[in-house]
């Protein structure tokens, strides 16, 4: 069993080719934590760094533009006691569309039972599945097992090819 810690990071109006930091206040144990993993949602910006108090992007389109990061701290029972790992092999695990000014950024899916449906989160495996075939280029599904477990129902779950 593990818990996560996320932050949602939200870059507005980024000026062309500058960068832009923000503070993600991810900590356990009150101590600073370099994400596990990153992901990145916006058009033509990458991720320069992430450290222990921050995360910095960059715009690499030629207009002003904005774009989300959700940093994340996955908090495993082995981490919990002093001899585990603190770190992961790869950190942070950077999830991104690409960097270049047309990259596509991936279509986040959402699937929270017992939530709230709006958007992209959705409370119903089937609508789920219907909207991520429905939808094209780079696909992800994150599962949320905040509210309620997460139960995929028995049957046939065809993703895109």
């Amino acid at each position: 069993m593990s818990s996560t810690l996320r932050c949602t990071l939200a870059f507005d109006d980024v000026a062309p080719g500058d960068q832009a930091t923000l503070a993600h206040g991810l900590n356990v144990d009150s101590t600073a934590r370099v994400p596990d993993v990153v992901t990145l949602m916006g058009l033509g910006f990458r991720v320069i760094d992430a450290t222990a108090t921050e995360v910095i992007v960059q715009n690499n389109t030629a207009a002003v533009a904005s774009c989300v990061v959700m940093a994340e701290i996955i908090h495993t029972f082995d981490r919990a006691f002093p001899a585990g790992a603190a770190d992961l092999t790869i950190k942070p695990f950077v999830i991104s569309g690409g960097e270049g000014a047309t990259a596509t950024a991936p279509t986040v899916f959402i699937y929270t039972p017992g939530g709230t449906a709006e958007g992209n989160t959705y409370t119903d495996w089937a609508l789920l599945m219907t909207a991520v075939e429905a939808g094209t280029g780079d696909r992800q599904v994150m599962l949320d097992d905040t509210i309620e477990p997460i139960v995929i129902p028995a049957g046939t779950w065809n993703t895109y090819a």
